[in-house]
């Protein structure tokens, strides 16, 4: 018996139906299986290549250029086999703010209300609070992006020593705790450490009685992979025993420290010339003067039985004659430290209409490419006068590093000294014996040893201002070529061997804006927002069409 046409077309619509319900339930499925191995597959790529985009306005959560380039040159370095990074807390305190993985976050708060009293010290705790859970996920995705850019070189762990003992005492020897962030060359030879609250700083406003937090994580983090990944570090012996300025000696530590080089102390009064493995002797703005034994001893090591290959840094200090040793460096070496005082008569060459602030301006020489032509801030500089010649194919020539306008006088250390007041008048300013007037300058003098066919040379670097290193001088904008002209010097004259040098200031801005800032993971974005949307575009689509059929 024949189906009627009412039939045909129930059946028809059944098995439309069943056809479309079929497709998209196949289609479900598909999407949703889609989805997992995505899901897995992001998942893998994330611990295996970490990515992230920053989505703060001020970029809270990006490395700067410099950080990217040290990533890049142990990365291409093929000297440098890795460097891994060991994080002692667990993983929990980045990924979910868990400060029981710290316990020393607390014993903040019990010190902030002990000094300040409840109701201050724990309105300052919890501003310490959030400005750390920002510098620990700028530390957390500085990590990842360390690891990315460095090819995977760069490496890092996080280890519990309450939960995973066994693990932690594979680290035993390196004087670590919780809270700990250990850094490591490729065999172990090497290391640096610091702990998760050096990265945060604090400064008290006493005028309206606030806590000022900013950043040190980029910088302590890129400091320490230059150190325990520098190809030659070297070794650098400050003589102390004659009224230094620690000022200065503080501020060099720190710059020369953070660039592979290790930094010891030694009182020159008490104790003897050190044995071979130091390379450069540094003088911080003595105020005492040396005593001819003393200066003998000096004079010995930077000869090293005829070897030379030593080096010696001179800062003078602004008020203070030191005969004995201004004359080893000035008539052994080529460079005069004279009793006069730069002072700047332009206002566009001094800091804050101060004739004594002067700035001067970086020479051409063997070292300092990148900061020719640019101008440093030299407070209360000692004029210096070289007296042998330029010329590098002789066997000491002497090179000038900062150089003064013709604006600039000159005003006798004896008048200083007799004048009540700080201030100079232009009055008393005279013209220098001639110009340019040098700030900065060192000598190289070379020796050629026949048993090994090769030359030896010793280097004599001097500065004539003291303040020049001051920290409070180098945080100013105007004077940010100071430093970059001291490091590149110290490299080129020791042959230091660091990736990139590594600035005492922050690598970028480094006060934490806590406004509404946050940070994505890339796989996040995508799963959160591009592959949901992508989703509900397909749907529409399908729907349109099923509704066309």
């Amino acid at each position: 018996m024949n189906e009627t046409n009412g039939q045909r077309a129930s059946k028809k619509g059944v098995s439309r139906k069943l056809r479309l319900g079929t497709v998209a339930t196949v289609t479900t499925v598909i999407v949703i299986a889609v989805v997992m191995l995505l899901n897995i597959g992001m998942d893998v790529l994330e611990n295996r290549f970490p990515v992230s985009v920053d989505l703060t306005a001020d970029g809270t959560f990006t490395v700067s250029d410099n950080s990217i380039q040290l990533a890049h040159g142990i990365r291409d370095n093929a000297a440098i086999e890795s460097c891994e990074i060991v994080v002692f807390v667990d993983e929990a305190l980045f990924l979910n703010d868990d400060y029981s993985a710290y316990p020393m976050v607390y014993q903040m708060r019990e010190m902030y209300v002990q000094y300040y009293g409840t109701a201050l010290g724990t309105e300052y705790f919890n501003d310490l609070l959030d400005s750390f859970e920002t510098v620990l996920d700028q530390f957390y995705y500085m990590l990842k992006q360390y690891q990315v850019e460095s090819g995977g070189k760069v490496t890092h762990r996080f280890v519990n020593m309450d939960a995973n003992p066994a693990l932690a005492a594979a680290y035993q020897d390196y004087d670590v705790e919780p809270g700990s962030v250990l850094f490591l060359n490729a065999d172990g030879s090497r290391s640096q450490s610091f702990t998760l609250m050096d990265m945060i700083s604090a400064d008290m406003n006493t005028s309206n009685m606030t806590v000022d937090f900013s950043s040190e994580a980029e910088r302590l983090v890129a400091a320490k992979i230059n150190l325990v990944t520098a190809v030659n570090a070297k070794k650098a012996t400050v003589l102390t025993g004659h009224g230094e300025d620690n000022n200065v000696l503080s501020s060099l530590k720190t710059m020369l420290i953070d660039n592979a080089c290790d930094v010891v102390t030694m009182d020159i009064t008490a104790s003897e010339i050190p044995d071979d493995d130091t390379d450069m002797f540094i003088i911080p703005a003595a105020t005492v003067d040396y005593s001819e034994e003393e200066i003998a001893r000096l004079r010995a090591w930077l000869d090293n039985d005829g070897k030379r290959g030593r080096d010696l840094l001179v800062i003078a200090d602004p008020l203070t004659r030191l005969p004995n040793l201004y004359e080893l460096i000035g008539d052994e070496y080529g460079i005069e430290v004279l009793d006069q005082l730069v002072c700047e008569t332009s206002d566009s060459n001094r800091y804050n209409s101060m004739a004594l602030n002067a700035y001067g301006t970086v020479t051409e020489s063997e070292y300092a490419a990148s900061v020719v032509g640019q101008r440093v801030l030299m407070p209360m500089t000692r004029v210096l006068k070289l007296t042998v010649t330029d010329d590098t194919a002789t066997s000491k020539y002497a090179k000038t590093l900062v150089e003064f306008d013709t604006s600039a006088k000159v005003q006798p250390l004896a008048d200083m000294l007799a004048s009540e007041t700080a201030g100079v008048e232009e009055a008393d300013m005279i013209a220098p014996d001639s110009y340019p007037v040098v700030g900065a300058a060192y000598t190289t003098a070379k020796q050629y040893d026949n048993d090994t066919d090769r030359y030896y040379t010793t280097n004599v670097l001097v500065f004539g201002s003291s303040m020049y290193f001051y920290d409070s001088v180098m945080n100013i904008p105007s004077a940010s070529a100071n430093e970059a002209l001291f490091l590149d010097t110290f490299r080129g004259l020791t042959g230091l061997d660091s990736v990139i040098s590594v600035s005492s200031r922050s690598l970028k801005e480094d006060t934490l804006d806590f406004g509404d800032s946050a940070t994505q993971n890339t796989y996040a974005v995508i799963f959160m927002g591009i592959l949901p949307l992508g989703f509900v575009i397909a749907g529409v689509v399908v729907f349109v069409i099923r509704r066309r059929l």
